[in-house]
């Protein structure tokens, strides 16, 4: 082979890896690009669709014991004979304050995969007890300040990731108000409508989701490998 003909192809192939270079570094930067973004993509999602799956559960929560207030409660207390209470299991002639409706059904709902909780700075007797963790306390101080907020954080329970969704629960009408500052053993008896009485958190899981999201995330990068390697 002449020298002259192997310079042309040395000149050539200098000038086609010159081409392609910068496609492959493209590549490769969109590779790792998406494979940092899409995961955060999807989790900020799972996050977003969490807290809305939770206010529509507390708003379900909240119409429930609405209707409990106002057709069971307001009749119990006008009858006489039966009174709400916060300790009702096992008595005759007692029946479940709302509040304590709320913690009974969270209680048994808990097994089916929906956690909930009702917490206050002002707890009954039978929870005083009980010690609320850091995301509890920021709730109650939030949503004191700013009730129609929705107070959220991610977190890892278990050793999986979810999310704490905080909503504040206030005094809805003149009956809650009556009973609240009247029945034995209550902490406060100065509520009136409109106050924050406790803080209802669901938790709702995205592991699932963050799972997706990273599955999504590994098979576009080794797409985009593939079509490296054969360009």
């Amino acid at each position: 082979m002449r020298f002259e003909t192997v310079v042309r192809i040395i000149m050539k192939h200098s000038l086609l890896w010159k081409l392609l270079l910068p496609v492959c570094i493209v590549f490769l930067i969109g590779i790792v690009s998406l494979s940092l973004w899409i995961p955060n993509l999807l989790e900020k999602n799972a996050v977003e669709i969490a807290v809305q799956n939770a206010e529509r559960t507390v708003q379900q929560f909240k119409v429930l014991r609405g209707y409990y207030s106002k057709n069971v409660i307001k009749k119990v207390l006008s009858n006489g004979t039966i009174k709400p209470s916060v300790d009702h299991k096992g008595k005759e002639g007692f029946i479940p304050l709302p509040a304590t409706m709320i913690h009974d059904l969270s209680a048994l709902l808990n097994d089916q995969g929906t956690s909930m909780k009702l917490y206050s700075k002002y707890p009954f007797p039978n929870r005083s007890n009980r010690t609320l963790d850091d995301f509890a306390k920021q709730a109650w101080q939030t949503l004191n300040k700013r009730p129609s907020e929705t107070f959220f954080q991610s977190d890892v329970l278990n050793g999986m990731p979810i999310v704490r969704v905080a909503i504040a629960d206030k005094m809805v009408s003149q009956v809650c108000v009556g009973c609240h500052n009247s029945i034995a053993g209550s902490p406060k008896t100065d509520w009136k409508v409109g106050d924050v009485r406790g803080v209802l958190e669901v938790n709702i899981p995205i592991e699932g989701i963050i799972l997706k999201g990273r599955e999504l995330s590994n098979t576009i990068a080794f797409s985009q490998a593939v079509l490296l390697i054969l360009l």
